[in-house]
């Protein structure tokens, strides 16, 4: 059951779940952005971060101008944007490790950096994740694709969400189904609220089981 799934993550050390694999450049750069910008906003909540809030803007500067020149350019504009891209894989990898380590570290603090909570149980692909979007208020929800398949997509707002099948599952919110793209952006959520996300996938008239809920909240 996902209390008792939760109720062991809070005794486990808290992990980073970075899923580099399933970003695009554009999402990396926007990544490095966001990482920054909210170093610079919680100051007391990442002291001493590594990389830095100016590091990390530069290596977005770097990687965006690597990926406009590469759009028409030939083998070396390619190689070139891989080395880049590779640079800012360290860097985003080197920032996780460092927000892991902090004393303070705990899912909500993961959240606020706008990353994503490891969930425990070795190297499973990642099925279901929810970042924060660049956009104030804006939150991507991302499935794994199933040939076929359209997804639904819920949200509770609170601390803790009903379980599924419980009294008050009702009381999750539709946001909508994206049709064959295993994407979704919800919009125009609160800011620094606590929102609970689930999702499944719907083949012909058949809906699976709702994946683990994940929280985020945004920052």
């Amino acid at each position: 059951m996902f209390q008792q799934a939760d109720t062991k993550l809070e005794k486990m050390k808290t992990r980073v779940n970075s899923g580099l694999r399933y970003l695009t450049i554009p999402e990396k750069i926007q990544t490095l952005r966001l990482y920054a910008n909210n170093i610079d906003a919680f100051p007391n909540d990442f002291p001493g971060a590594h990389p830095t809030s100016a590091i990390l803007n530069q290596i977005a500067d770097s990687l965006e101008s690597a990926y406009a020149a590469a759009q028409n350019g030939g083998v070396n504009e390619t190689a070139l944007l891989h080395d880049k891209e590779r640079i800012a894989d360290a860097y985003l990898t080197e920032l996780a490790h460092y927000v892991e380590d902090l004393p303070t570290c705990t899912p909500d603090l993961v959240h606020k950096m706008g990353m994503v909570v490891r969930i425990p149980g070795g190297n499973q692909a990642v099925i279901f994740d929810v970042t924060q979007g660049t956009n104030a208020g804006d939150t991507k929800l991302r499935m794994k694709s199933v040939s076929g398949a359209a997804y639904v997509f819920q949200v509770f707002k609170g601390l803790n969400p009903p379980l599924p099948g419980a009294v008050g599952d009702q009381t999750w919110v539709d946001l909508g189904i994206s049709s064959r793209k295993a994407l979704f952006m919800a919009s125009g959520l609160l800011m620094e609220t606590k929102y609970w996300f689930r999702a499944a996938s719907v083949v012909g008239q058949t809906q699976s089981a709702w994946e683990t809920p994940i929280s985020i909240i945004l920052v």
